[in-house]
């Protein structure tokens, strides 16, 4: 289930050698140029945001995989929690949609590997949704695991086995209550991101980031499209604003 090494290679290879053959150039702004590619045969546009931000590199990590911090500076969560912490996470999201739509919900893997470029440290962060069985056996080990965890270090106590099985119960109700479809919510099942983060001598960050998800419903093609082009470039500059608010709050 978790990203394979090659994954983390070929995302970060694109820092300095992306892959553009047959994407075209979109917009260019504040240092950062966005490309797209016509995916087939959804119709849908996926993009690839390369350039230099005028953050720290470890804060804009930091700050991206901060589910809780985002909640904050991101107007578009409506929910975003942990299904389960293990690697690679499982992470629930609902996206406030606005009206007359109906908002989308994402059940995605996350993970994240740091290594460095010779002087320079590398986060790499892959994303993707996660498949049903995925997260089926996720939910059995899990039980599994906390019974272990339970048998072995509570096993002197009488009632040990109803407790242990009565929280993992209760864990696995939570996770399936955001796991579960919920009625008027559009459940997003095509969905891939991998965010690359360079730390540059001067302090700011080179960046690479690969997107796309398939909506689905009723919104026409061009509409989707339209939303993504001026949403992914409106994203990065309100994520840079949180990485210096961040940045300002711990140096306090």
């Amino acid at each position: 289930m978790t990203f394979k090494n090659e994954q983390y290679k070929n995302a970060a290879k694109e820092l300095d050698n992306p892959d553009l053959d047959g994407w075209e150039f979109v917009v260019e702004s504040h240092g950062i140029k966005i490309y797209r590619f016509l995916r087939q045969p959804s119709g849908l546009y996926e993009y690839k945001v390369i350039g230099v931000a005028n953050i720290k590199a470890e804060t804009c990590a930091e700050v991206y995989m901060d589910i809780a911090y985002r909640k904050t500076w991101d107007s578009y969560v409506k929910e975003l929690t942990y299904i389960s912490k293990a690697n690679p996470t499982v992470i629930y999201w609902e996206v406030d949609y606005p009206w007359p739509m109906s908002n989308r919900d994402y059940v995605f893997l996350r993970e994240m590997d740091v290594c460095t470029d010779g002087d320079k440290k590398v986060w790499t962060i892959l994303g993707r949704s996660a498949k049903a069985n995925e997260l089926s056996q996720r939910k059995v080990f899990h039980c599994l695991y906390f019974f272990l965890r339970c048998f072995i270090t509570d096993k002197f106590y009488v009632n040990v086995t109803n407790l242990c099985f009565s929280s993992a119960k209760a864990n696995e109700l939570s996770q399936r209550q955001q796991v579960d479809e919920k009625k008027g919510v559009i459940r997003v099942r095509d969905y891939e991101q991998s965010m690359v983060i360079r730390e540059n001598q001067n302090g700011t960050s080179q960046i690479f980031m690969h997107y796309y998800d398939d909506p689905r419903g009723m919104i026409p093609t061009m509409v989707v499209n339209w939303a993504a082009k001026t949403g992914v470039p409106g994203f990065l500059t309100t994520l840079e604003e949180a990485c210096k608010i961040y940045d300002k709050t711990r140096n306090k």
